[in-house]
């Protein structure tokens, strides 16, 4: 540590600090402290400037301050701009891999068809169909529905409760 001893004086305090420059054989960086107008400014760290209102600090703050500001200083290396960061980088250990039997997990619970109840689908046939947009509440695309198939209209519902119906001629060019 250099001994360049600066006084200030303000209306509550007077400051000695001969601590204004200093520069380790460890460090890359070259930190001051310097007055700037009300406010004692510590700059040239690795995290950008720190700031103390000098009406509001005394001696004892100002050293602890300033021995923070060196030591987080001293303890920084400047990032190198082309280096991979730690968490990026797979040049490391390897990954720590399970070795234990996997439980698969079940992404879709297939569901029993479930014929309609009321008297109408008592006779209903399950049947491949592709809609499109014959019946909106169905949805469109391939579809397997139940139909009762009448003289002139085809009724149809899906396992969820959607219902709908069509003319005959037209169920039979969709019917796969």
């Amino acid at each position: 540590m250099d001994d360049l001893s600066q006084t200030h004086r303000t209306a509550k305090t007077k400051y000695t600090y001969p601590f204004h420059f200093h520069r380790t054989a460890n460090s890359k960086y070259t930190v001051t402290l310097e007055r700037e107008g009300d406010s004692l400014v510590m700059s040239g760290g690795p995290h950008g400037p720190h700031s103390l209102h000098a009406s509001a600090t005394d001696d004892a703050r100002l050293k602890a301050h300033w021995d923070g500001y060196v030591r987080a200083a001293d303890a920084a290396d400047p990032p190198d701009p082309l280096e991979i960061p730690a968490f990026m980088d797979r040049r490391g250990e390897p990954k720590k891999r399970r070795t234990g039997e996997r439980k698969q997990k079940v992404r879709w619970k297939t569901r029993e068809a479930t014929r309609p109840t009321s008297k109408r689908w008592a006779n209903a046939k399950r049947v491949t169909v592709h809609l499109d947009n014959h019946c909106p509440r169905l949805g469109c695309g391939r579809r397997r529905l139940w139909a009762v198939v009448g003289r002139k209209w085809v009724h149809l519902a899906d396992d969820i409760g959607g219902r709908g119906k069509m003319k005959k001629s037209e169920f039979e060019r969709v019917c796969v």
